[in-house]
C-alpha cells in the first residue's frame, strides 16, 4: 500500500467514525433531527460530473417522469441495449460501449438519471433522488425506445432495472 493510499484510508476511516459517534449521540438528543440528517445525506447526490464526449450519431432525447425532464442519446438501429450509470454518475460515463454495440447491430440508449448530469431535478429537489425514482425514469426510457436485448448497468444502476414495471428482456 502507497502512503497516498494509507493517508487516504485513514481519512475515511477517521471521517467515518466521527460520522458515527454524531449520529449516535444526536439521536438520544434530537431523533427528528439526527433522521432529517441523515435521510439527507443518504439521498443528496455528489456533484455533477463533467461529461464524458459521445460518440458521433448521438441522437438527443428526453421523456418526463414526474414532470420532470430525463434527458438522454441514442445511437443505431436494432434490438435496444440500455446503458444505466451509477449514483453520482451520468450516462456519457459509459460511452466507450456506444460504437461496439452498434457496429454488433444495436440500438444503444444512454441517458442521465433524476438529478444527475443533464437531467432535471427529481422530486425531492435538486441534488436529490433515489434508486426507485432511477428505476422509474428506465422505466421511462423503456416506454420510449422499447424492449431490452440487454441492460448495461454500473452499481445502482443495476439495481433500477428489477421490479414491478420494468420492461421484460426481449
Amino acid at each position: 500500500m502507497t502512503l497516498t493510499a494509507f493517508q487516504k484510508s485513514t481519512i475515511v476511516r477517521v471521517r467515518n467514525l466521527g460520522l458515527r459517534s454524531f449520529y449516535r449521540s444526536a439521536d438520544l438528543i434530537a431523533p427528528g433531527l439526527a433522521g432529517r440528517m441523515a435521510r439527507d445525506l443518504w439521498f443528496t447526490v455528489p456533484p455533477k460530473l463533467a461529461a464524458t464526449p459521445l460518440p458521433p450519431g448521438a441522437e438527443a432525447f428526453s421523456v418526463t417522469v414526474h414532470g420532470a425532464r430525463v434527458r438522454g442519446h441514442v445511437f443505431g438501429e436494432g434490438p435496444a441495449v440500455y446503458l444505466v450509470h451509477g449514483w453520482g454518475g451520468r450516462g456519457s460515463q459509459l460511452a466507450a460501449f456506444v460504437e461496439p454495440l452498434v457496429a454488433s447491430g444495436h440500438r444503444v440508449v444512454l441517458f442521465d438519471a433524476p438529478s444527475h448530469g443533464d437531467s432535471d431535478a427529481g422530486v425531492a429537489g435538486p441534488r436529490r433522488t433515489h434508486g426507485v425514482e432511477l428505476g422509474q425514469a428506465l422505466d421511462a426510457v423503456f416506454a420510449r425506445f422499447g424492449p431490452a436485448e440487454a441492460v448495461v448497468a454500473h452499481s445502482l444502476g443495476a439495481v433500477s432495472n428489477h421490479g414491478p414495471g420494468s420492461c421484460p428482456p426481449r
